[in-house]
């Protein structure tokens, strides 16, 4: 562990310009966040109050900012020390109607750092703090470990959409092998259908092919399991951009006879992203699909893994050509067999 020795710290927002009318938040970054932090604590925010208004500089440009001070209790720390209560200033850029100032009395996981002149500041503009239940505290030798062991008890808390959220945006972006664990751990023991299709699209943006498993079945047991069109399309997504793991080829073979026209788009996707010729029977099978982006996904798929450029269409020539495709690659199936 960190040893920093702060009695009273200052903390200071880094200020970023915002337009209320065009805001683009990152999304949450926790590996960042926890190699960049000296101080990581868990603890409450006993007050916030609005302070004086003071032009600051940023990027070139003077802004009108407020600074607001606040007092932190420190229940457990994390990573580094410091004395309780830790006092901070945050900077509120004026007329920014998307910036959220900590709420008062709230309760969570805070992240510093300390600049070479030993000023303390928010390590992250947006994601500088994450609220946590009572009750909830850190376990294991790291720093990383620690924060992750939080987030994972939050992830599958009964009854708390707003922790199992949180808990989520925070995990599914983090490429830490604990962080994969968690959200395996998660899918596992998760009682919610709704938060285990959304940690089963966590794995698969992780390439994690684990989760297929229980995707299959969901999609392969008919819209009885009702998942929300958009959730079908970001996870058919998902699935098309983020899996290429041979070792994932019978199960994305076995979604493409999913109810669910996203799903079955993604999973050919994924099977053409394999590049591995055991992926030809699912890509010829994708060929007697019923959506013509399933099917046209299984002809660049059966080019690419063959070497057969030359019948390797893109978008436009299969819309105008389709038959003449289809009647390649199904004759070519018919001598392979």
């Amino acid at each position: 562990m960190v040893s920093r020795r702060i009695p009273i710290a200052l903390a200071v927002a880094c200020l970023t310009l915002l337009r209320a009318t065009a805001t683009i938040v990152p999304v949450p970054d926790l590996d960042k966040l926890v190699s960049t932090s000296h101080l990581i604590v868990l603890g409450e925010l006993l007050t916030i109050e609005q302070g004086a208004n003071r032009t600051v500089e940023a990027n070139g440009t003077h802004a009108q900012v407020r600074a607001d001070q606040g007092v932190l209790r420190i229940d457990d720390a994390i990573s580094g020390s410091a004395g309780s209560p830790v006092r901070f200033e945050t900077l509120v850029p004026q007329n920014a109607a998307v910036w959220q100032t900590p709420a008062q009395q709230i309760y969570g996981l805070f992240f510093l750092r300390t600049d070479d002149n030993g000023k303390t500041s928010l390590t992250d503009t947006y994601n500088a703090y994450i609220p946590v239940p009572h009750g909830v505290y850190g376990r294991g030798t790291t720093p990383m470990d620690r924060a992750i062991s939080i987030l994972a008890e939050m992830l599958t808390l009964p009854n708390n959409r707003s922790a199992n959220s949180t808990a989520l945006e925070f995990l599914e972006f983090s490429k830490s092998k604990a962080t994969n664990n968690a959200l395996r751990v998660g899918l596992e023991t998760a009682t919610n259908p709704e938060l285990r299709i959304r940690i089963a699209n966590a794995l698969v943006l992780q390439g994690d092919a684990t989760s297929l498993k229980y995707l299959k079945e969901v999609f392969l047991t008919g819209p009885g399991n009702a998942v929300s069109d958009q959730q079908q399309q970001i996870l058919g997504n998902v699935m098309a951009t983020s899996l290429e793991d041979p070792e994932a080829i019978p199960d994305l073979t076995a979604l493409l006879d999913s109810y669910s026209v996203p799903i079955r788009r993604g999973a050919a996707q994924a099977l053409r992203r394999t590049e591995s010729p055991k992926a030809i029977s699912g890509l010829i099978k994708a060929l007697e699909d019923t959506d013509s982006q399933v099917r046209y996904w299984g002809v660049v798929g059966l080019a690419e893994v063959t070497g057969q450029e030359e019948w390797r269409p893109d978008q436009e020539t299969f819309k105008a050509r389709e038959p003449d495709y289809m009647s390649h690659w199904k004759e070519w199936a018919r001598i392979r067999r």
